[in-house]
């Protein structure tokens, strides 16, 4: 049984108790033959719970990109330089996900040319939140996500470049739908072509959002603007 706090909670990061829960759940689903991949695992933190959730599941693979290298900006401003590979395969290998876990360390868009890992059901992106890469994330991977498959943009109501990033897609964007928020992660489906409705629901979440933050995006979800 998944407990955030027991099995991921004393890693430093951000990811709060909600948001731990909705990867593992998500993971769970996830059929055996679809990939789960995370870009930005720092620690180790988001990775057990999604690791936890594939092995109590049907064991898709998980994952984990991050080059550890502590060489982005935003790492150098937050944290201080550092090689984080030895406490994040310290920490997974305690959380008892190791042997589930594929670590790829190399940048993002490297890793994505090279990606052999079939079709992914649930892509989450927590790796540089600067417009540009983030932006660069988000195309390079969203098209090995499957049609039905889940992206999910931690830190989308924190920093701009996710935040600016998710509501572009949400209103252009003729492939997502079902936006939904945990926390402050962004979540949407992949879709071959949404509908009008879709892309009317789309703009209602991005305002809920903007207006209320999470709490009003909670209401939009309970109470409608779903056609």
């Amino acid at each position: 049984m998944f407990d955030f706090e027991k099995d991921a909670g004393s890693i430093k990061g951000f990811l709060s108790p909600s948001e731990g829960r909705f990867l593992y759940e998500t993971a769970r689903g996830i059929p055996k033959e679809e990939s789960i991949v995370e870009l930005g695992s720092f620690k180790g933190r988001s990775t057990i719970c999604i690791a936890k959730g594939a092995t109590d599941g049907h064991g898709a693979k998980v994952y984990a990109v991050d080059p550890h290298s502590g060489s982005s900006a935003e790492y150098v401003r937050s944290y201080g330089e550092g090689d984080t590979f030895k406490e994040f395969s310290e920490n997974i290998q305690k959380a008892g996900v190791s042997s589930f876990v594929t670590s790829v360390r190399e940048p993002s868009l490297t890793a994505a040319r090279t990606f052999a890992g079939g079709p992914i059901g649930l892509l989450f992106i927590d790796a540089s939140h600067e417009l540009t890469a983030v932006t660069q994330d988000f195309e390079a991977w969203f098209p090995k996500l499957k049609e039905g498959g889940m992206v999910a943009f931690h830190d989308a109501t924190f920093f701009d470049g996710p935040r600016i990033l998710t509501a572009r897609i949400l209103l252009k964007s003729t492939m997502v739908k079902n936006p939904k928020m945990v926390g402050v992660t962004t979540i949407f489906e992949k879709t071959a072509h949404n509908s009008f409705g879709d892309r009317i629901n789309n703009g209602a979440f991005l305002l809920c959002r903007k207006l209320w933050g999470w709490n009003g995006v909670l209401e939009f979800k309970r109470y409608g603007f779903v056609f």
